[in-house]
């Protein structure tokens, strides 16, 4: 034997890639690098990590790629919007919904603290339901009726 090691001497040329997952960078050789780009076979990276090339796009595939998908998030950016524009106006709804009920909690509290004779529930022009004194007229507290008899008993 002529010494601890033997002495190779390699002529190829390396191609530099780096590993996705851990940053090492690392050389392949140029025909093993161009086989693994064109077959898409997994290979590792020096401390482990298994990687392999995409399906082999050229660059006109990989622009029209790109473009489908900001399309796409075009879109969906725009069903969130809408999504969103929905959310305010149902938002808007429950606070006009949670006056009205306040305003016919207070009806039912000024009906129950009335001392005079009958009362009637009758529904007005605005879809309040007011209660009124049978003997008395029919107000609507919003202003969008005029004062009418009630229909109830004298």
């Amino acid at each position: 034997m002529s010494g601890e090691f033997d002495k190779y001497e390699v002529s190829d040329t390396m191609s530099v890639t780096t590993c996705c997952t851990c940053g090492v960078v690392f050389g392949l050789p140029n025909h093993l690098n161009h086989a693994l780009r064109r077959n898409g076979r997994a290979f590792y990276c020096p401390n482990g990590h298994e990687l392999h090339y995409t399906d082999g796009m050229n660059l006109e595939e990989w622009v029209e790629h790109g473009r489908r998908l900001a399309t796409e998030l075009r879109q969906h950016k725009l069903g969130v919007n809408q999504a969103r524009f929905q959310r305010d106006q149902l938002e808007a709804k429950v606070v006009e919904l949670e006056a009205l009920h306040s305003e016919l909690r207070a009806v039912a509290r000024a009906a129950r603290s009335q001392s005079v004779g009958s009362t009637a529930v009758t529904p007005t022009c605005c879809g309040l339901i007011m209660v009124t004194n049978l003997g008395g007229s029919l107000h609507c507290q919003r202003n969008c009726m005029k004062s009418q008899p009630s229909s109830g008993p004298q």
